[in-house]
């Protein structure tokens, strides 16, 4: 980086007078910013170099259009139950994979079903394989997008990190000794 001359930004920080058309760009990270940004200057850019440590687990994301006549626009009632399923959807999913040790069943159909969705949405199967993760769901934040994995990748380059290896030898160790 030291060499580097070109901008650099965090996305925190993002610089928009900058203009990335036809531009080299490189993302590093596949936290949930560059799932939004990596998609978003993916068509405009000349050439696009994604640096990820361990991939991130991408589900799809559950958007469609409401209409003006949408309960959940016109109903505070049905707008308060829906959140109220949300919430109580998502604490059940996350008492599943705290508790994985008895109930490690839900979370391995769930990762075979986020590899298969992953698989599904990546046209090059080498880039598909670099991009599915090796670790168990839960060891880091996952991520919800429709557009991440459709992006035409022309560069990613992978890397191991010791918190990614950590994190999978204390879940082999827990399966193992029940701890």
């Amino acid at each position: 980086m030291s060499e580097f001359r070109g901008a650099s930004m965090h996305t925190a920080l993002w610089d928009h007078s900058i203009d990335l058309t036809n531009k080299r760009v490189a993302i590093v990270g596949t936290g949930a910013s560059s799932i939004q940004v990596v998609p978003a200057i993916a068509p405009v850019v000349a050439h696009l170099s994604v640096f990820q440590r361990p991939p991130i687990w991408v589900a799809p994301r559950p958007d469609r259009k409401l209409h003006a006549s949408s309960l959940l626009r016109t109903s505070p009632l049905y707008r308060r139950a829906g959140r109220a399923y949300t919430e109580t959807f998502l604490e059940i999913l996350t008492f599943v994979f705290m508790n994985y040790d008895f109930l490690s069943w839900p979370v391995r159909w769930t990762e075979w079903l986020l590899r298969w969705y992953m698989r599904g949405q990546v046209k090059d199967p080498n880039t598909a394989e670099k991009l599915i993760p090796t670790y168990a769901l839960g060891c880091k934040r996952p991520a919800t997008s429709n557009t991440y994995l459709t992006v035409s990748y022309t560069h990613l380059r992978a890397h191991e990190t010791p918190e990614h290896l950590v994190c999978r030898l204390l879940l082999e160790k827990k399966k193992k000794t029940n701890y």
